[in-house]
């Protein structure tokens, strides 16, 4: 009996060690089995509601996310501290250029291209904003800073706040005694001249008129005078003299005048009413002519001083070619060899396109052009012409009397 019993607990015993160590394996199996579960708890078709993708997509997701799940923890641990975010720096004013903190020192060009985009009308209220702030902040307190605020273009004819700076600077320029008033106007209408100007806009060509005024008027009192010989010669009428005979002896010299030159030069309303004894002023400096194709502007300098400005017309298609032409002769009621039908039509024709006065240009690639009027007054300021300069009657009249034979013409496109 004894013997028994202790059979027994020896089987007890052994059946509980091997219930021990079978329980184990099933257990971490059993923590594994449910691992596994609980990454697919989603399963396709949920990622495939939730996200509206296509199975394949979503099939793959759930794969891509169980491998990279043991390793989150650690890439969380290793995040930097989160960074004050960038403060925001002030937009372009132009062209990826010009921020508003450094307008004060652009160039010229830059400020210019903010002129254009102050006028532009694709520009967003808000931009248009910025940029209004930025160039009224530039002073215009004396001449220097007014030009420099105007930009290398005419781009200030297209606003009212370009305007009222270009008023400004006129009204400085005008301030200074002729002398250096002229050459001060003479700048602020080149600047006027190069770019643009919009025919059709009253504003625009009214702004450059006001500037002109002023500029003419002080011209004529301050270079046309006879008694004012700064960078002139003074000659006393003889005995026999005439403006052409006067003219003629200084152009042996070298100096391109003509009796209409003196004329103008020395107020003279009458040249057959000369007096022994008077002076006459024979200018130094060269007479040359600029057209700016784009804002339809001629100007006749004498030296640096603009003495007169003409709205013109030129080629249509653009053809007025950019080369420096020189004056080869002046007619008086030309006959006009029209390119068109190869026929001559005289002076008075309806078919005679020039006028009464044409100013013939030389250039040796590019012949028969020249200016001259137009029967047309409203080409003025359009590319409508063969090619020719053509100029209001008045204006072509006064051209033809003041410029000299073998004076330049420089025609350019500025923008």
């Amino acid at each position: 009996m004894r013997s028994f019993v202790l059979g027994m607990l020896i089987a007890a015993v052994v059946c509980l060690l091997w219930v021990f160590f079978r329980s184990a394996p099933e257990v971490q199996g059993g923590a594994a089995a449910q691992a596994e579960p609980t990454a697919h708890a989603a399963g396709p078709e949920s990622l495939l509601i939730l996200e509206g993708e296509s199975s394949k997509a979503s099939i793959a997701q759930p794969q891509q996310q169980t491998a990279q799940q043991p390793a989150a923890p650690q890439q969380t641990a290793q995040q930097p501290a989160p960074q004050q975010p960038p403060v925001p720096q002030p937009a372009p004013l132009a062209e990826g250029v010009v921020p508003a903190a450094s307008l004060a020192t652009a160039s010229a060009a830059d400020i210019g291209a903010c002129w254009r985009e102050l006028a532009d009308a694709a520009t967003a209220p808000g931009r248009r904003a910025a940029v209004a702030a930025a160039l009224g902040a530039l002073p215009v307190a004396t001449l220097e800073q007014a030009m420099a605020k105007l930009g290398a273009t005419n781009a200030t004819l297209r606003s009212d706040e370009g305007r009222q700076v270009v008023q400004r600077a006129a009204e400085l320029a005008a301030s200074l005694p002729d002398e250096q008033s002229v050459v001060a106007l003479s700048r602020l209408v080149e600047r006027l001249m190069q770019g643009p100007v919009d025919r059709t806009n009253p504003l625009e060509r009214g702004a450059v008129d006001q500037v002109y005024d002023m500029l003419k008027q002080r011209v004529d009192r301050w270079v046309c005078n006879p008694s004012n010989v700064t960078r002139a010669r003074s000659y006393k009428v003889q005995s026999g003299d005439s403006l052409a005979r006067i003219a003629a002896r200084f152009r042996k010299e070298g100096v391109l005048v003509e009796e209409g030159t003196l004329q103008v030069l020395n107020r003279i309303r009458n040249p057959k009413a000369l007096q022994v004894g008077q002076q006459i002023k024979i200018p130094v400096d060269p007479i040359q002519t600029v057209v700016e194709k784009r804002s339809f502007l001629m100007a006749v300098y004498l030296g640096d001083v603009i003495l007169r400005l003409y709205w013109v017309g030129h080629g249509a298609g653009d053809n007025t070619p950019l080369v420096e032409f020189r004056i080869a002769d002046k007619l008086k009621e030309p006959q006009w060899y029209s390119p068109v039908d190869g026929n001559v039509y005289p002076y008075g024709h309806p078919k005679n396109i020039l006028g009464k006065y044409f100013v013939k240009f030389a250039h040796d690639a590019h012949p028969g052009f020249g200016a001259h009027g137009t029967p047309m007054p409203e080409t003025i300021g359009t590319m409508s012409s063969l090619g020719c300069i053509r100029m209001l009657d008045p204006d072509i009249e006064e051209f033809f009397t003041l410029i000299p034979r073998d004076s330049k013409v420089v025609v350019r496109a500025s923008t």
